[in-house]
């Protein structure tokens, strides 16, 4: 095979335009810390999630068990709360309570108990804002918190209507 066709097989066949936004580098290797937000909208607020999940697959990885029962917990404290960063703290906390009470000190539970922490702390600002009660729910349209949240809905409309209507002074 000559220099020449070598060359031909390396060549992509569509490269995208590079802007400020996007990644000189059309590999398909990670571009770092902008990979999320250029493979989505380019909206920083959707950046989440990918740490979790890779964390969810080294748990299926090591242990299958350990796996489904952390993912049990997130779905678990999901349900009840509505609010995915809690339960992924809640998940990954629990992930190495459950290695070493059900499957025993094994040289696994370091790494699951490093990888929980990391996790947690890339959580800190989510931590901050469930405890300011500022956090948005599962479902929930982005910057609406309290009784607005719920405005686009019928029901939520009636009841806003019935509780302008009362006269200034009667709850």
């Amino acid at each position: 095979m000559g220099a020449s066709s070598r060359n031909n097989l390396i060549k992509p066949k569509y490269s995208a335009p590079i802007t400020a936004s996007s990644s000189s580098n059309t590999s398909g290797a990670s571009t770092g810390s902008r990979e999320a937000i250029e493979l989505r909208d380019g909206d920083p607020a959707r950046y989440g999630g990918k740490g979790v999940a890779t964390a969810a697959g080294v748990l299926m990885a090591i242990n299958p068990g350990l796996g489904l029962a952390t993912l049990l917990s997130f779905a678990v404290i999901l349900a009840f709360s509505r609010y995915v960063s809690l339960a992924s703290i809640v998940a990954a906390a629990f992930a190495p309570f459950y290695q070493a009470l059900i499957w025993g000190v094994e040289p696994a539970l370091l790494a699951i108990a490093a990888m929980s922490l990391l996790l947690i702390w890339r959580h800190e600002g989510n931590i901050k804002k469930l405890l300011a009660g500022k956090e948005n729910k599962l479902g929930q349209k982005a910057g609406l918190q309290g009784p607005l949240q719920n405005a686009d809905k019928p029901h939520a409309q009636q009841a806003g209507k019935r509780h302008g209507q009362q006269k200034k002074g009667q709850h």
